[in-house]
């Protein structure tokens, strides 16, 4: 973050006493701060659960990205009751090249450690294609990194804690390994496991280990020339097991084998997707005896009528079976169900409903015979579950489980607004947030929670503009219908959500409304593609009265000749739209146009010879003057501006905004900051050749703020196709949402707050007697909190940020030469060079709104300014005041440019000017006494510089350059020493 740096200087005052203060500005980084709410759509799927034998917790594995309200993305871990377990943090989690990833099957390593594998590339930003090794905190385990050309479909350890994986790699570490290896407990291939039918082997989906470790793989093989859905048994080494028969489970053509498991009695359970013709029609389900043969003691009578993907036998010889199916053995049960020993439906077994039949590879049985359940269900038997539910032994659902509330985040944001007491209205696409149900609309504290005191239904959830207003807001879009109530794409919320009955809508707008705005007195501008509003015509365009009431004294001569995207409206009451359009009543004006307060096409502004491309977003500053951002160039050649272009309040193209060169393509959104600094969003890179992928701040001309630096901004995890569906200004932050995960490398889904608080100006002093400077970060008494010598008794202190990063640094005048430092403490000057003469007194401030403060010196009553800290003619000379004057600089009106200012210590006023010309004052007040020291800052952090003094080391702050009396007031320092003020830590 720059800081406009301002210097007073005092003729014939103590050695010509130089007195500086800086601009405080918003935000120095990019980096957000904690508040992370979870948007999520859709209900995550779980596909694998393991109990941790030591402590009862939980680990589930699927294809899901947040838990309980926390993002976590496909796996998580719970405790034995279903709390969400917070210490265990796996960070980005895992991601794949077409997003997030996804984990499919889970061991537990004699170890602790946890195996996992699945359709991901990465864990944590880290590579690992389709299996990771995770410490018990959830950490990845780096040493554990397996090379692998395929993916690992399903995972098995063995009683010397061998990991065995199968699934459609054909090398592991370089070696040839079809499809089934063994490795080494830290990941290394174990090279005396080498599968004997390697080459037939045409893939794994299952493997397990029995009780007296052999190793059973099931999968398609290569079978007498014919590709078979079989499970093959083989022996340490790898060689096939000569005393094992493979049982043909069919032709493999949309077939499966999703589970095995071993008896203690040697027996072997199968279940996927598929039927056997002999020596019984049979499907998805088959028991085998030890030899590999067909146990005809298990008759199912036909089995499942869809996939069976779980199955746990239970010490009393029956077995619980979890999969797709509705029906079993000719018994309509869904899902769930218990077997005997013998195949039979047990119909004293509870039955379970599930709201999404689909529970996969996740049931698992706690030491209590209590059964947890698994899947993308979102209700069992009519009560909220959202992917997890615990049964007990006879499938009653236990209630004591939370509900955990597994979710994707699939969920779209299309608009964030704040509220003036900092709260946040949003509106999207998401049925939950921080895990709680939600309804296309919310309203956040703050820190992020939800506030449950606003409840809103939009339907459908087609929300374009949210405008927050003192008694609730307005929302327009696509939607039909308010809370069930009938409002056709515009409606006014009170504060609580519910609808407004004071604005009266009938039929509506019989098209989408894309923007609005509300004016002072209440009415409502909406624009968008509609034709009627209420029933009476209004081509695009209309004013609604403060009830609901098309004006129809708002006359726009006919309107657009295509679709208006956006309006926004001057403190003068006239109107900027953009659009699809090219003409506007008649008038030739392609893409934008300005309108009076009437509705009138403003004859004076004509921006589109200069721009060719659509503006999606703009601005208007405080001069007046618009900046546009989209995929648009200035048609200024050589001077194009690309991404953004700034027009006069006239639509001539302002050439001293600075976005030539590369400027930034596909500006999508954009905000301004009350200190004229411009933050932008979009899919470019850079901005004028600086790296700044999706996110920059501009400072008032247009170049580059080199303090502010989101890293890599924001990213989905694809890695590709972000986009942004608003952006804003408020309470100290900046707001930006839209479908990424990432922001600055931390996790943000949808929506991310980066603090831009604006940096207070705090007092400091220099002592001529010994040299030191003493810096104090707070507006109050106390003791220094940097101190350091620099400089000498007949120097002059000077301050400024000049360097960029965002703190101001001191620097000192000796006979005509500068000596700045860019650091606060002893050492030799960062820059040195010659400026003005001896005799003269430097001044500093950013003249220019580049974000880098430069010098300046007074001589007599003449100003000389600098735009860059070297040697060389002043950019600026121009006569202010009297010789007699004590002159000091800031930023007076917020543009973010500093100015000259004069304190006359004949009367005691302060002659305040806001450009750096001769004339008269802008400002003229009352503010001190003969013998006062001036000083300038911003006080309160409000962006705009105000006037302070200093009399005999008390300070008397004033928050409005206006007469009155002083809002803060303490001691700092001594009579005799010079006074300084800055942002000394670049900190809120």
């Amino acid at each position: 973050m720059q800081f406009r740096s301002k210097f007073v200087c005092l003729a014939g005052f103590v050695l010509a006493m130089c007195l500086f203060s800086p601009l405080a500005v918003w935000g120095q980084s990019g980096i957000p701060d904690s508040f992370q709410p979870t948007f999520t759509f859709g209900n995550g799927q779980v596909y694998k659960t393991v109990i941790q034998p030591n402590d009862g917790k939980i680990i589930l594995a699927g294809d899901f990205q947040a838990a309980a309200g926390s993002s976590t993305v496909g796996i998580a871990r719970i405790s034995s009751v279903g709390v969400f377990d917070t210490g265990f943090n796996t960070g980005t989690g895992f991601t794949s090249s077409s997003g997030f990833g996804t984990v499919r099957d889970i061991v537990l390593l004699p170890n602790q450690k946890i195996l996992v594998c699945g359709d991901f590339t990465h864990f944590n930003g880290i590579a690992r294609n389709g299996l990771a090794c995770l410490n018990a905190d959830g950490s990845l385990d780096q040493q554990f990194n397996v090379l692998l050309n395929g993916g690992v479909n399903s995972l098995a350890v063995d009683g010397s804690g061998n990991i065995i994986i199968g699934g459609s790699f054909t090398q592991v570490a370089g070696v040839t390994r079809f499809h089934l290896a063994r490795l080494q407990l830290n990941g290394s291939l174990d090279p005396n496991f080498i599968p004997s039918n390697g080459s037939d082997i045409v893939g794994v989906t299952k493997v397990a280990v029995t009780s007296s470790g052999k190793i059973l793989a099931g999968g398609t093989y290569a079978v007498s020339s014919n590709i078979r859905l079989v499970v093959h048994q083989y022996l340490a080494n790898g060689t096939l097991d000569p005393g094992f028969t493979p049982y043909n489970l069919g032709p493999t053509a949309g077939a499966a084998i999703e589970e095995i498991v071993p008896e203690s009695s040697g027996k072997i359970m199968v279940g996927g997707l598929f039927t056997i013709t002999s020596p019984v029609v049979q499907s998805c389900i088959v028991r085998l005896n030890s030899n590999g043969t067909y146990d005809s003691l298990f008759n199912p009578s036909g089995g499942a009528d869809s996939d069976v993907t779980s199955i746990i036998p239970l010490t009393n010889g029956n077995y619980i079976v979890a999969g797709n199916f509705s029906s079993f053995g000719g018994v309509l049960r869904a899902n769930l169900i218990r077997l005997t020993p013998t195949g039979l439906v047990d119909q004293t077994f509870g039955q379970v409903q599930l709201n999404n039949p689909f529970v996969s590879h996740a049931i698992l049985k706690q030491t209590d015979d209590s059964i947890v359940i698994a899947g993308a269900f979102s209700r069992i038997n009519n009560t909220a579950r959202v992917s997890v539910a615990r049964l007990s032994s006879n499938g009653i659902l236990d209630t004591s489980l939370v509900d955990l509330k597994i979710s994707t985040t699939g969920a779209t944001l299309t608009k964030a607004a704040f509220q003036a007491d900092g709260k946040i209205i949003t509106g999207g696409t998401f049925d939950r947030v921080n895990g709680q149900s939600a309804n296309s609309m919310v309203r956040l504290n703050p820190n992020g929670t939800r506030d449950i005191t606003f409840q809103a239904f939009v339907d459908p959830p087609f929300i374009n503009a949210i405008r927050p207003v003192s008694s609730g807001s307005f929302i327009a879009g696509d939607f039909t219908n308010v809370n069930g109530v009938s409002r056709s794409r515009l409606a006014k919320l009170a504060m609580d959500g519910s609808i407004d009955t004071s604005f009266s809508i009938s039929s509506g707008a019989n098209d989408t409304i894309n923007d609005l705005v509300v004016e002072p007195a209440g009415s409502v501008i909406i624009v968008g593609a509609f034709g009627f509003f209420n029933g009476v015509p209004c081509n695009r365009i209309a004013r609604l009265s403060s009830t609901g009431v098309v004006d129809q004294s708002f006359a726009p001569a006919g309107g657009p000749n295509g679709t208006i995207d956006h309006i926004y409206r001057q403190s003068d009451g006239k109107l900027i739209v953009t659009g699809d359009f090219t003409t506007f009543a008649g008038a030739s004006r392609p893409k934008i146009a300005r309108l009076e307060s009437t509705g009138a096409v403003d004859p004076t502004f004509n921006p589109g010879v200069l721009i060719t491309g659509k503006p999606v977003t703009a601005v208007i500053q405080r001069d007046g003057k618009i900046v546009f951002g989209g995929n648009i160039v200035s048609g200024n050649s050589p001077s194009n501006r690309f991404g953004v272009v700034r027009v006069n309040s006239d639509g001539t193209l302002d050439a001293a905004f600075n976005s030539t060169g590369a400027g930034a393509n596909n500006v999508s959104q954009m905000a301004l900051q009350p200190d004229g600094k411009l933050v932008i969003a979009g899919s470019f890179a850079t901005y004028n050749g600086t790296s700044r992928p999706t996110l920059a701040r501009l400072n008032p001309n247009g170049s580059i703020d080199l303090s502010f630096n989101a890293g890599n901004g924001c990213l989905n995890l694809s890695g590709v196709g972000i986009s942004f569906s608003d952006l804003s200004v408020g309470q100290g932050t900046i707001l930006v949402a839209g479908n990424f995960q990432i922001v600055s490398g931390q996790l943000r889904y949808n929506l991310a707050r980066i603090p831009v608080k604006p940096n207070k100006t705090t007092p400091g002093a220099f002592r001529k007697s010994n040299g030191f400077v003493y810096l104090r970060n707070s507006l109050s008494e106390g003791f220094a909190d940097v101190e350091f010598f620099y400089g000498t008794a007949d120097d002059i202190p000077v301050v400024g940020d000049w360097d960029g990063d965002g703190m101001e640094t001191i620097g000192i005048y000796r006979n005509g030469t500068f000596f700045l430092r860019n650091s606060n403490n002893t050492g030799f000057a960062d820059l040195q060079f010659p400026f003005g003469a001896p005799g003269d007194f430097p001044i500093a401030g950013d003249w220019d709104g580049d974000g880098i403060d430069t010098i300046g010196v007074v001589r007599g009553n003449t100003v000389f300014l600098r735009n860059s800290n070297t040697s060389g003619d002043a950019n600026l000379q121009f006569s202010y005041g009297t010789a007699t004057d004590i002159f000091i600089t800031g930023d007076w009106d917020g543009d973010g440019i500093d100015t000259i200012g004069a304190f006359r210590p004949t009367n005691g006023f302060v002659y305040l000017r806001n450009s750096n010309t001769t004339g008269f004052a802008d400002l003229e007040f009352f503010y001190g006494v003969a013998g006062d020291i001036p000083v300038a800052g911003d006080w309160d952090g409000d962006g705009i510089d105000t006037i302070g003094i200093v009399r005999a080391g008390q300070w008397f702050l004033r928050n409005s350059n206006t007469t009155g009396f002083a809002d803060i007031q303490f001691f700092y320092g001594v009579a005799t020493d010079i006074p300084i003020t800055g942002d000394w830590n670049g900190l809120p």
